[in-house]
């Protein structure tokens, strides 16, 4: 018999002797195995992922146009700074929950994830430099999946929600994307840091500072910002 529980999971085991025919001599041995809580919970959050094809945008904000790539089944040529994808999806259950998506780019930029009740989180992309200006020759299969431990956990609630995608500074294409439940339970700010961490001014110089909270455990998450 198996036993799964939230914070752990017990596999009890049951064999049997029947070397001595004797029914009542018969020696039944249980044995519990107790694995962690973190292999229970990754198990758990693999079948809690709630993907979002990136083409399948409820609407979008663009001085330009948004345009597919591989027959319709990604966006191409999100490079316009400001321009916005926005999604409607549906949360089963309230808690945190990691985002992370498919991509590919040719150089170094940023992306903005937003909950609609003010949380985000910028996301730093790496440019794929093997084929230099032909970065979008790369085949879909072979696109990037952001980490999604490099992201903060965004505490939604149960029912509907949107989430807008807002190219920051970005040259790219984009599969997918995905929300995971976190483990994370707290959402009280403990202490924030910012990306840059020092800034050299300038005059007339401009530099992006973005914020990145943390709560007492040390784990990140994203807050509205006022």
């Amino acid at each position: 018999m198996t036993l799964l529980s939230k914070n752990k999971v017990i596999l009890q085991i049951e064999v049997y002797d029947f070397l001595n025919n004797n029914c009542d001599m018969e020696l039944k041995i249980k044995t519990t195995l107790l694995l962690l809580a973190s292999l229970f919970m990754s198990l758990l959050s693999a079948s809690a992922q709630t993907k979002i094809d990136a083409e399948l945008y409820a609407k979008c904000v663009t001085s330009d146009e948004i345009t597919t790539v591989n027959d319709g089944q990604a966006i191409g040529n999100f490079d316009v700074p400001g321009e916005q994808l926005i999604y409607n999806v549906n949360v089963q259950e309230t808690g945190f929950y990691q985002f992370s998506f498919k991509y590919i780019t040719g150089r170094d930029g940023l992306l903005r994830i937003q909950t609609d009740d003010g949380s985000y989180f910028v996301y730093s992309l790496d440019a794929y430099r093997l084929l230099g200006d032909d970065w979008d020759q790369l085949p879909i299969n072979d696109w990037y999946e952001f980490p999604i431990v490099n992201g903060p956990s965004f505490y939604l609630t149960a029912g509907e929600h949107t989430i807008t995608v807002t190219n920051e500074d970005a040259v790219m294409n984009i599969d997918y994307f995905l929300m995971q439940e976190s483990d994370v339970t707290d959402k009280t700010v403990a202490f924030v840091k910012t990306v840059p961490s020092k800034v050299n001014l300038t005059p007339y110089g401009e530099t992006a500072i973005y914020p990145i909270s943390y709560n007492a455990s040390g784990e990140m998450i994203a807050v509205p910002v006022t």
